[in-house]
C-alpha cells in the first residue's frame, strides 16, 4: 500500500532541500527496491505472489493556490515515470477526499 497526501506538499520548501532530477533518481531507485527486495519480501511472508500496489490519493487539505504550474508538471512527470517504467506495479489506486475543484486537475493524475 501507498499513501500520497498531496495536500500535505509544500513543493517551495522540498525545493530548498532537493532537485527535481534528484527526486525523479530517488522514486526510480524506490521503484527497483519495491520490486526486487520489498515485493519478493511481502510475498515470503504471506505465502502468495504480492506483485502490485494499492494506492491511495489523500487530496484533503489541497488548495487550488498550491496548484502551480511548476508543481503540477513535476507531478505530471512523476506519474509519467511510474506509468512508463513501473505499470505492472499498479494494482488499484483510489482518490480520497477530492475537493470540488479536482475533476479540473484530473487529468494530470487519471494516466
Amino acid at each position: 500500500m501507498f499513501i500520497a497526501q498531496l495536500g500535505l506538499i509544500d513543493y517551495k520548501k522540498f525545493l530548498q532541500v532537493t532537485t527535481r532530477k534528484r527526486f525523479l533518481l530517488y522514486f526510480a531507485k524506490s521503484m527497483e527496491r519495491l520490486i526486487h527486495t520489498i515485493l519478493p519480501a511481502c510475498s515470503k511472508f504471506k505465502g502468495k505472489n504480492i506483485s502490485q500496489l494499492f494506492v491511495i490519493i489523500d487530496l484533503k487539505s489541497l488548495k487550488l493556490k498550491m496548484l502551480s504550474k511548476d508543481l503540477l508538471n513535476f507531478l505530471k512527470l512523476v506519474a509519467n515515470l511510474a506509468s512508463d517504467y513501473y505499470p505492472e506495479l499498479l494494482g488499484e489506486m483510489y482518490i480520497i477526499n477530492a475537493p470540488f475543484m479536482f475533476s479540473a486537475t484530473f487529468q494530470i493524475f487519471k494516466h
